[in-house]
């Protein structure tokens, strides 16, 4: 409702809009990135499908395709630390945690590219023509410019992530306050940036 998902959809677009299936790779470098910051799958599923399912149904998208593979790349949840799983595992075996992710991490990051690889050769099946898709420039120059301003657009959108991913890596909060600080955070962005 912040308008901070239609600014990061289109800074994606502008980066990634000429490449087959760029927009679904986007989903799956978040999922990437959100079971780092979760360590589950469910969270990850529940912060994405809502958001991005419906900006790439926009795009032409169909929503059962972009829904199918948010949700099994949900499985990187598990993969990349930290993995709650491979905590209870560590505990109940007395196994290394720190073995643990490292023998996880390339496996998950592996897994992730072969989804994407196999998004890229399927994701035409599943695409419709969309009517109000914005038409990326044809020359350099303007493409440099949509970036430009894609990222001037999103740049208080990505201050949400940022303050997220600082707090919880630097220590300065837990993952449960850290969302707490990104609803304050969202409501700031969505009040005086983006009104």
């Amino acid at each position: 409702e912040a308008g901070i998902a239609d600014r990061l959809i289109r800074l994606a677009y502008a980066l990634v809009g000429r490449i087959r299936g760029g927009l679904v790779d986007v989903g799956i470098v978040t999922i990437l990135f959100l079971s780092a910051l979760t360590g589950s799958s469910v969270p990850t599923i529940a912060a994405t499908i809502p958001i991005l399912v419906p900006q790439l149904e926009r795009f032409g998208y169909q929503k059962r395709y972009t829904t199918a593979v948010l949700c099994c790349c949900s499985f990187l949840g598990y993969l990349i630390p930290p993995s709650v799983p491979l905590l209870i595992y560590a505990l109940v075996a007395g196994q290394s945690v720190a073995a643990l992710f490292l023998s996880t991490v390339f496996p998950g990051l592996i897994l992730a590219g072969g989804y994407m690889l196999l998004n890229t050769f399927l994701c035409h099946r599943y695409m419709q023509p969309a009517k109000d898709v914005p038409v990326l420039p044809s020359t350099f120059s303007g493409m440099m410019k949509e970036i430009g301003a894609a990222t001037w657009g999103a740049l208080p959108a990505l201050t949400v992530p940022l303050v997220v991913l600082v707090g919880i890596y630097g220590g300065i909060f837990t993952p449960n306050e850290a969302g707490a600080i990104a609803v304050i955070v969202t409501l700031l962005v969505g009040f005086f940036a983006y009104r």
